[in-house]
């Protein structure tokens, strides 16, 4: 789930029309599909991505999908996140280190922490939605043998998917983590437009179920990015709660663990929707209350010592 993701969630956006025009894929982003499906034609990647899009709708129809949030890359998600690059030397200097992507959709930040040196078969990926993953496969031309990456379908907010006082035990055989135990498995933990979805208690709730999958070694990270406001509350008249960078911290720090680090800074996206979606920026394609111009609250979590 990804940028403007449910400015209105409960609103039928089923029956807002699908606009491939929409699909403005910028020269490092057609590398990156380019690589990862085989297509080198820019005119069959570009029907190819449609086509899997309007499949990806019928999952669920998101915002973000509508506006082919998971082909930008390049925007406020993981690959443009300032910890990205430690992130990125902790998978690749620590052999044991895992790294999960929560509320993963079609899987598209996963396989970029994949391709960028991430080993694939040390990421796991999760969705409420796995018909999501799915499509990711047909999107990306992939299979479950040529793209290793974990996939774990679940509600995190479910004890079915968690038990936060369950002890860590062996994973089935052929499997990265035991999905029945994962507390405490993951060095890195990438979590992109997902709380902004939910009221404060809510959020919290998730906050708190998130910092159960973390690992105890300091330096351990929970990052991501969801959209913000300067003045904390219910902002954009539907979506629940945003934060402010003083708010982010208040929420983890009433989790109640003392060996967490917060950072977090709002950035502007002016622009990032481009200039097609800020001409089609009505009523009927955004939502009443909704505005292009927003910004997103950029974030980090980390276990230290002492």
């Amino acid at each position: 789930m990804s940028l403007v993701s449910e400015l209105t969630a409960t609103k039928s956006w089923a029956d807002v029309p699908l606009d491939p025009s929409l699909l403005a894929l910028r020269p490092d982003e057609t590398a990156f599909f380019k690589a990862q499906t085989g297509i080198e034609d820019e005119e069959v990647l570009r029907q190819h991505i449609i086509k899997n899009q309007e499949e990806a709708y019928q999952v669920a129809p998101y915002p973000c999908i509508r506006r082919f949030g998971f082909t930008r890359h390049a925007s406020l998600k993981i690959s443009r996140h300032p910890s990205y690059d430690e992130v990125m030397d902790m998978g690749r200097n620590n052999p044991t280190a895992l790294l999960l992507d929560l509320a993963c959709c079609v899987g598209n930040d996963a396989r970029k922490a994949a391709a960028d040196g991430w080993p694939a078969e040390r990421i796991v990926a999760s969705d409420l939605h796995p018909e999501f993953w799915d499509v990711g496969h047909r999107l990306f031309r992939s299979t479950p043998q040529s793209c290793p990456i974990q996939f774990i379908p679940g509600d995190l907010f479910s004890d079915a998917f968690l038990s936060s006082s369950a002890p860590p035990s062996p994973p089935p055989e052929g499997r990265l983590v035991n999905p029945k135990s994962l507390h405490g498995a993951f060095s890195a933990i990438h979590v992109a437009a997902f709380f902004h979805l939910f009221p404060l208690d809510k959020q919290r709730e998730a906050a708190s179920r998130i910092i159960t999958l973390l690992a105890r070694e300091p330096g351990s990270i929970i990052f991501g990015s969801n959209i913000g406001s300067d003045i904390a509350g219910q902002r954009l008249g539907q979506l629940p709660h945003l934060h402010n960078e003083q708010s982010w911290r208040e929420m983890w720090a009433s989790c109640g663990e003392s060996d967490l680090e917060v950072s977090a800074e709002l950035k502007s996206i002016d622009g990032y929707l481009g200039e097609g979606v800020r001409r089609r920026g009505t009523a009927s394609d955004v939502g009443e209350n909704a505005v292009v111009s927003m910004k997103w609250l950029v974030w980090s979590v980390r276990r230290h010592g002492g």
